[in-house]
């Protein structure tokens, strides 16, 4: 068979766990990017997760596994700008001053580009928005789990149309 006639299921089945931008509901205009590990990714997060337990097996510290899905799961963000920094921070003195100057500068309106470094600082050190992505991403899991459930109804209720094998 021609390989441009192939069939491919990757190209039927909706990839359910594809990133998708998420509207941060405190800051108007501010968008994350999540994204939901697949089934080899959530084994990955596990085993990093994981530590030997003496006795020949593996206990997940479900802490780490925790901190490293949602580091997974924060993919990128848009709007993000230095004056939203109090919403992320309340009560904190913020420093917005040019560094090279050492004299204030309208920093507020600047965007704060995405990158590991400024990702892990936002997620250890602001409790706000760390609980904001764990609701975020537990209520994706939440209508993955559901949506597998009906399509299990779904298939439970078709006839079975399986042809018995012949003697």
């Amino acid at each position: 068979m021609e390989q441009s006639k192939i069939l491919k299921i990757s190209d039927l089945v909706e990839d359910l766990t594809a990133p998708r931008w998420v509207e941060y509901p405190a800051i108007p205009g501010v968008k994350v990017l999540l994204r939901m590990p697949d089934i080899p990714e959530s084994t990955k997060l596990v085993a990093k997760a994981s530590q030997p337990d003496g006795q020949g097996g593996f206990t997940i510290d479900w802490v780490e596994f925790h901190d490293l899905l949602m580091r997974y799961a924060l993919v990128d963000w848009e709007g993000l700008k230095v004056k939203h920094l109090v919403v992320f921070f309340p009560g904190h003195k913020l420093i917005i001053e040019d560094p090279q100057a050492g004299t204030p500068a309208p920093l507020g309106e600047a965007e704060l580009a995405y990158c590991a470094e400024n990702r892990d600082f936002l997620l250890s050190q602001s409790s706000g928005f760390f609980n904001w992505l764990h609701q975020a991403v537990r209520e994706w899991d939440e209508k993955l789990r559901a949506q597998e459930e009906a399509d299990k109804e779904n298939l439970s209720a078709t006839p079975n149309t399986t042809p018995t094998p012949s003697a």
